[in-house]
Formats: C-alpha cells, sequence, structure tokens
C-alpha cells in the first residue's frame, strides 16, 4: 500500500509527498531495527546472567573443594613435622605413631567443578560474558589449574616410587590403615610388635622419606593457596557482574 501511493506520488510529482513518505519508511525502518537491537540485547544479557548464575554455582563448589585439599594438605604437613621432631626414646605410643603416618598422607583430591566453563567454551557462548577481564580471569584460573594437576601427578609418581614402598616394607600398613580408615577397619589385626616402630625413629632413611612427604603437602598447599585466590576473584567479578535479585 504504501508503494503504491509512492508510486502514485511520483507520477504526478508530489515531491513533497514522496519526501515525507520516505521520511515514514526510513523512521519506521529505524524503529523496528531498534526495537530488534533492543530485544537482541535483552536476550543476551538473559543469556549472560544464566552462564553467570552457572559458573557461580561451580565456583562456589570450586572454593570449597580447595579450601577442603588446603586443610589437609596443612594437616598432612603438621603429621610430618611432628614425626620428624619424634626420637626413638621419646613417649610416643604405637597409636600416635601410626596416626601420625596416617595423617601424613591425607592430602585429598582436587577436582573443582568446572562444567559451566567448559560447556561455555565449546559451544562458543563464552563471548557472552561482556566482562572481558571475567572471561580472560577464567581462562588464566583453569590454565593454572591444569598446570596444578599435571604437577600433583608428578609429585604422586615420585611418591609412588618412594614412600609407598617405603611404607609397605618397613612399617605395619594394617595399623597405619587401622587410623586412615576407623571405620571400617575393626576386624584388622596389626602384624608388628609395638615397640617395632621406634626402630625407624631418627634414622636418616626414615627422616628423607618423611621429608619427602612433607615437602610434597608444602608445596602442594602453597599452589594450592594461589588457586584459592584466583577462584575468590573471580567469585568477587561474577557477584559484581550479576543482576540483583
Amino acid at each position: 500500500m504504501l508503494l503504491r501511493r509512492i508510486t502514485e506520488h511520483f507520477r504526478t510529482q508530489n515531491w513533497a509527498a514522496v519526501l515525507l513518505d520516505l521520511i515514514v519508511v526510513i523512521v519506521g525502518v529505524f524503529i523496528a531495527f531498534q526495537v530488534e537491537s533492543w530485544y537482541e540485547h535483552r536476550r543476551l544479557v538473559s543469556d549472560e546472567q544464566q552462564y553467570l548464575q552457572s559458573l557461580a554455582q561451580d565456583f562456589e563448589l570450586a572454593h570449597e573443594n580447595i579450601s577442603w585439599v588446603i586443610a589437609r594438605l596443612e594437616a598432612a604437613q603438621a603429621a610430618s613435622q611432628e614425626l620428624l621432631s619424634l626420637e626413638p626414646d621419646d613417649p610416643v605410643t604405637s597409636d600416635e605413631f601410626y596416626r601420625l603416618v596416617a595423617d601424613s598422607q591425607r592430602v585429598g583430591t582436587l577436582a573443582p567443578k568446572r562444567r559451566a566453563y567448559d560447556t561455555l567454551v565449546a559451544t562458543g557462548q563464552i563471548e557472552a560474558i561482556q566482562d572481558q577481564s571475567l572471561t580472560s580471569n577464567l581462562g588464566d584460573f583453569f590454565s593454572f589449574l591444569e598446570r596444578q594437576l599435571q604437577v600433583r601427578s608428578r609429585w604422586n609418581n615420585e611418591l609412588a616410587n618412594t614412600w609407598f614402598p617405603y611404607i609397605t616394607k618397613n612399617i605395619d600398613h594394617v595399623a597405619m590403615v587401622k587410623f586412615a580408615h576407623p571405620g571400617d577397619s575393626d576386624d584388622l589385626t596389626p602384624t608388628h610388635s609395638e615397640p617395632k616402630f621406634r626402630e625407624l625413629l631418627g634414622t636418616d632413611e626414615f627422616e628423607g622419606i618423611v621429608v619427602l612427604r612433607w615437602h610434597f603437602a608444602r608445596d602442594r598447599a602453597w599452589a594450592l593457596r594461589q588457586l584459592l585466590e584466583r577462584a575468590e576473584a573471580i567469585q568477587q567479578k561474577i557477584e559484581d557482574n550479576l543482576a540483583p535479585t
């Protein structure tokens, strides 16, 4: 209808009417474009808020996991330190000794949640997050996490070739397991006589193997504190970008 009217105005050379019709068309197109842009912006904002909510949930769980592992590592380091201070004539009981040995290897499993981030990256929807510093921090966090998992793997290999063979050969492994898993090991009977563990105290081999465990716990706890700081910074950025509910 509008096209027919414009054509009629051209035919009659009614230039004022033609100009008015063109203005109406341009204004209509502009308004339609603005409305479409507004709806698209609202959709992107809505999508971003959903992604941020998913990231917030994952990082809340990641924070709990990292904090828990750090606490385990600090306890393991303290137990290793106490083992290193023992001498053969110290009044330490067999139960206390094996509790320390068990505690020295309670290091926990580092497994932060990352499903939301991996999904965003895999689908390309990470671009929906407008805060570029947040996306950069997310990438840095998970790159740092990967490096820590690789370091942990190397440490685990070293411990598998040193700590565990020594423990199996020289320490009453049954007694240690009873302290590591007190709830379901009541039927297990220690195999060594009670004073046998004293033969290990103060020896270079025993102290060397415990120092390795202490070093592992200290090194991993230090690295994970850095990881935790990064997680907390990301949590703050996510909170800053989330719309008030």
